[in-house]
């Protein structure tokens, strides 16, 4: 801006290159900003020609940030309103294997419990918007999800009662220790885990 209007406009734009340039700045900014003060305005075509340009990247700047920051804002408060733990569940409906160890887990939180016969239901019912939350068993979760990909779900990576599971043999058995010699085998060449992440999926 400076080097279009300094000879013709030498009130606005003086010839000295800090003075000159300082005021192209400040008319960027206030154009920018749509300020408008009106105390400089290009006089030049080519003057004119480049503040008309300005405007234009800056309308589509400003509206191109003003739409980041919604879309932020936007995707932070959908981000939010994720159940991440049970205690998020208070006073809410969540589905689960009729019967089983989750029904007195949820009671306990005072979670409205819909007792369900399978994952699938549970699943259903969660898709349907008739409950908040499916909670179970987290390996089975983990494996509907992996052969249910096309479902836009979301684990929750809070665990409670982590059980262990084990091979059970009758008394002095052979096999306890043949048994156990393979799975530590497996275990340290990491079969097991490339076992797991097969069948339920990398977390």
């Amino acid at each position: 801006m400076w080097l279009a209007e300094r000879k013709e406009s030498p009130e606005q734009f003086p010839s000295h290159p800090i003075e000159g340039i300082g005021n192209g700045m400040w008319l960027a900014i206030v154009t920018m900003s749509t300020t408008g003060y009106g105390d400089m305005a290009p006089i030049t075509t080519k003057g004119r020609i480049i503040a008309g340009a300005w405007m234009i990247v800056s309308i589509i700047f400003a509206t191109s940030m003003v739409a980041g920051i919604a879309s932020t804002l936007t995707l932070s408060g959908l981000g939010a309103s994720t159940i991440s733990n049970v205690e998020q569940l208070n006073g809410k409906r969540a589905a689960t294997i009729s019967a089983s160890p989750a029904v007195g887990f949820l009671k306990e939180h005072k979670v409205k419990v819909l007792e369900v016969n399978s994952i699938e239901e549970a699943m259903d019912k969660l898709k349907s918007k008739a409950v908040d939350a499916v909670v179970y068993d987290r390996p089975q979760l983990l494996y509907y999800l992996q052969n249910n990909r096309s479902d836009n779900y979301y684990i929750a990576k809070a665990e409670y009662y982590k059980q262990g599971y084990g091979f059970a043999f009758s008394l002095n058995s052979k096999l306890v220790n043949e048994v156990n010699k393979t799975l530590l085998e497996l275990s340290e060449d990491h079969t097991v885990k490339e076992i797991v992440d097969d069948y339920l999926g990398k977390e």
